[in-house]
């Protein structure tokens, strides 16, 4: 007999598509060659850039301390002194060291990060994106998306994860795995951000090309879980030059165009406005994927982990049944009640689901008890719990022509 315990299943397919606090701790997993004051697969807590310069790292010396550094920068230039990053050094950048380093990230962070970035150094010419049959095309179908399913799936530990191939990426954007179309599986918990910036390094006499993944990470910590990341009114990512496949990303249409298209997170620009933005919060996962955006992915983890909670507590307690076995009506209406008070008091009443205006009652959320089902015989009790997510206007169509007349 297994241990008592509680089973979430996400429902897909119910959307038909054709500041920091918890929910905003991030950690990334990078891998950085020796000579600095930090252990491997131990996750620091960064809180500002005073703790990023406490490892004793060597950017003057080895580019990729330097790309680190930048990166961390990022982050906090966007997410703001306090805003809690973990940060985990691999042991070397292949699969089974970056899955090492993600299972002591989340068995020895304190508060769990609800989004797990990892960003390396490797060659473009040796591990191109393109070439699937690499250690990333391998990697993203058979290590990264077990790996982050299971800790959903068994630990409880909801997360997404965005592995950053900015160096990786050579621009063939025809090669590239369409993940849109369905026919290489639905990653709904993995996303690919590409793009970088550029800068010479005095003490390296070099130019050094810097991942923007930092910028991402930071808006990613400060913004609602229901928000998409990439949403306009919040302002560009990055403001200096930014480029695709060493081309500036405003004269790299085409390749932002298929890049999106394909499910992949990058940078685009708007005609009147400075600097560059997100082009879409994608993930790994055809349009019909009800989790297929990460901000659907991020309301509803929050929603898993709240009702996880809730019914963590109701494990092995006494049910109420009728003559045939069924919960009785009383238990299932206390039940539906915690359940949907505590998301309506968590989410909702934050502004992170979506409520009715024209009645008064409704929460964003639903909460149902089978009432049919055995649970004398079975010891299960069923309940559907269903969260109201926001609409995205990613298309606004606007029809606009002279007007000659009053009528």
């Amino acid at each position: 007999m297994s241990l008592p315990e509680v089973t979430i299943q996400f429902q897909n397919g119910a959307l038909g598509r054709v500041q920091p606090n918890e929910d905003g701790v991030v950690a990334l997993i990078t891998y950085l060659q020796p000579n600095g004051n930090f252990s491997t697969d131990e996750p620091y807590l960064l809180k500002n850039l005073n703790d990023l310069y406490s490892l004793s790292l060597d950017p003057d010396e080895r580019e990729s301390h330097y790309k680190f550094i930048k990166i961390i920068e990022d982050f906090y230039s966007v997410a703001g002194n306090g805003a809690p990053l973990y940060v985990t050094f691999a042991a070397g950048f292949n699969s089974y060291n970056i899955d090492t380093a993600f299972q002591k990230t989340i068995q020895k962070a304190t508060v769990k990060p609800k989004l797990i970035f990892v960003s390396g150094n490797i060659n473009e010419s040796t591990s191109p994106v393109e070439n699937q049959n690499t250690f990333y095309g391998i990697w993203l179908q058979q290590v990264l998306s077990g790996v982050v399913n299971s800790s959903a799936n068994y630990e409880k530990i909801p997360l997404a994860l965005i592995l950053d191939l900015s160096y990786n990426y050579g621009g063939n954007f025809v090669a590239l795995r369409d993940y849109r179309s369905g026919a290489y599986g639905q990653y709904n918990r993995l996303g690919v951000f590409i793009g970088y910036k550029k800068e010479f390094v005095a003490t390296l006499n070099q130019w050094v090309n810097i991942s923007l993944i930092g910028r991402v990470m930071g808006r990613a910590a400060i913004t609602p879980v229901h928000r998409n990341i990439a949403r306009v009114k919040d302002g560009p990512i990055f403001s200096g030059d930014a480029y695709i496949a060493n081309i500036l990303v405003e004269n790299a249409v085409q390749q932002t165009v298929i890049l999106n298209q394909k499910g992949y997170i990058t940078l685009r620009t708007f005609p009147n406005k400075q600097g560059y933005y997100l082009a879409d919060d994608n993930l790994l996962a055809p349009v019909t994927n009800d989790f297929c955006q990460l901000s659907y992915r991020r309301t509803i983890d929050k929603a898993f982990r709240i009702v996880n909670d809730v019914v963590t507590e109701e494990l092995l307690n006494d049910v109420p049944v009728n003559a045939d076995g069924t919960v009785q009506a009383h238990y299932a209406r206390t039940l539906e009640s915690l359940i949907v008070s505590a998301i309506y008091n968590e989410m909702t009443a934050k502004g992170e689901l979506n409520v009715l205006p024209d009645n008064p009652n409704d929460k964003g959320v639903v909460a149902t008890v089978d009432e049919t089902y055995n649970v004398l015989n079975t010891g299960e009790v069923k309940v559907n719990v269903g969260v109201r997510p926001y609409g995205y206007a990613r298309y606004i169509t606007i029809k606009l022509g002279f007007k000659t007349n009053n009528n």
